[in-house]
């Protein structure tokens, strides 16, 4: 069984206690036209419409290849889960197949969050025509790095808790062909 009670915020008292059972269902998930927050679990996702995050499991570590593999539609992956998580050798074509297009300004933007556990490492673009990654700005938490192919751009916006958590993490942060 379970026992819960609540306590009011600020040092208040706590409720009785209460024990009972509680029914867990459990389903593959779904994404809608909505925003969805979804878990990773090597199966393929599609997030559709609305801005849409895959949260790694802890202590994760994928290709860039493995995720562009089985995602689709996806505007953000979040690192942050407890334990340090990894993506290797991320290129602008592993993004064009796992991010969503935005045909208004011919571009793909994927958004990687984490703390200082977390590495990311940004693929060489050879062989498919992108450009080496260049450095952008840092706004909001984030830095931009960005890919070009003819009137296509890739912009990958990684959060700087990943790059820059302490000197040691920097050195883990590479953008091959720079």
């Amino acid at each position: 069984g379970v026992k819960a009670w609540t306590v009011e915020s600020g040092g208040g008292a706590a409720s009785a206690a209460v024990t009972g059972e509680i029914t867990l269902s459990v389903s593959k998930q779904l994404p809608n036209e909505h925003d969805n927050s979804l878990l990773w679990t090597g199966d393929a996702i599609n997030g559709g419409a609305g801005s849409d995050t895959v949260h790694l499991r802890a202590g994760e570590s994928l290709s860039g290849s493995e995720l562009a593999l089985k995602l689709s539609n996806i505007e953000t992956l979040d690192l942050s889960v407890g334990g340090a998580n990894s993506i290797t050798n991320l290129t602008a074509l592993d993004v064009t197949k796992m991010a969503t297009f935005n045909a208004a300004d011919n571009s793909y933007t994927l958004k990687i969050s984490g703390d200082a556990a977390d590495t990311l490492t940004l693929g060489a673009n050879v062989g498919a025509g992108w450009s080496s990654w260049s450095s952008g700005t840092t706004s909001a938490g984030h830095t931009t790095y960005t890919s070009t192919k003819d009137n296509q751009k890739v912009t990958v916006m990684v959060d700087e808790a990943i790059q820059d958590g302490s000197h040691a993490r920097m050195a883990s942060f590479s953008m091959p062909g720079w």
